[in-house]
């Protein structure tokens, strides 16, 4: 029995420095041509993967782009081993995810959902220009121990399992250091929050954005102000009652950031408190704010 023990442990140890191996490969490779690397994760039967792979990848700018400044990485994050390690390293919400790193492993820009070949290539356009500037996003680890993560948030990152309010609250209770490096992950890739750590990123909003991104942060502010609107606003709350609300949020955010969660919030007071949609629309044409559209899988048992 010893034995087996030892070669099953032996053999899981292979897997998972197999398939290290090929992010390595493709780490040392851009070291070596001053490249960054592109990592495409996706699955089989993901549409807009597939209209990626079809569409966006082979046009002519976009390939040129590719062989010219990065090395490009595709992992199926639900048949390769590999797939198990990003899923834990960093947030995937969506598919397909595309990341980009620098040579030392380092996040350093990330975007999820359908890109057609003008946004794609302003995401890399954008990624070049934060690792010129030597910015990453430094609340992901750069290479992958599983010591570095707790035992919950590692069994939901492979299986959508594990997380609970309830553990999340033990969890951030005890969080001495909520910057610290993968503090935050259990929130983000469950897309949820709770007072202290809603407290803590309203606090700082930029530093936690730089540190995780925007894109991957949004979720979790919609949360919070949304759970701050439900404290301080209601159904007989007035204009004025609301513009106090938001000018005490206003400063914490960038003013293209502002824009989406003004959103996020008149739909919060106007739709869901007061039941009105005339005074939505009134409030959404006076707040206009163009979204990007992305489409997106959410993993291999959704629909899309």
């Amino acid at each position: 029995m010893k034995k087996l023990l030892i070669t099953l442990t032996a053999m899981v140890l292979s897997l998972s420095s197999f398939a290290q191996s090929g992010l390595d490969k493709a780490l040392s490779k851009a070291k070596k041509e001053n490249k960054l690397v592109f990592v495409d994760t996706y699955f089989t039967g993901c549409i807009p993967c597939e209209q990626m792979d079809r569409d966006v990848f082979p046009n002519a700018v976009v390939s040129k782009e590719m062989e010219k400044n990065f090395v490009m990485l595709k992992v199926n994050v639900f048949t390769e081993k590999l797939g198990d390690t990003i899923k834990v390293q960093h947030i995937l919400n969506g598919f397909p995810t595309f990341l980009v790193l620098n040579s030392d492993g380092n996040l350093v820009s990330s975007v999820s959902g359908f890109k057609d070949p003008g946004d794609l290539i302003s995401f890399l356009d954008n990624a070049k220009i934060r690792a010129k500037k030597g910015q990453s996003h430094l609340g992901y680890s750069s290479t992958y121990n599983e010591k570095d993560y707790p035992a919950f948030y590692l069994e939901f990152a492979k299986t959508r399992k594990g997380i609970t309010p309830q553990i999340l609250k033990e969890y951030s209770d005890q969080l001495k250091d909520f910057k610290a490096k993968n503090s935050l992950l259990p929130f983000l890739i469950a897309r949820t929050t709770n007072e202290k750590v809603s407290a803590e990123i309203l606090k700082d909003y930029n530093g936690y954005a730089n540190l995780y991104g925007e894109e991957v942060l949004q979720p979790v502010v919609d949360r919070a102000l949304t759970a701050a609107a439900q404290n301080k606003l209601n159904s007989s709350s007035s204009k004025a009652d609301f513009d106090a609300f938001l000018a005490s949020y206003q400063s914490k955010f960038p003013a293209d950031r502002w824009k989406i969660n003004l959103q996020t919030l008149g739909s919060k007071l106007y739709l869901e408190m007061k039941k009105d949609t005339i005074g939505y629309l009134n409030f959404a044409i006076s707040n206009p704010v163009l979204l990007p559209i992305s489409f997106y899988c959410f993993g291999k048992y959704s629909s899309c």
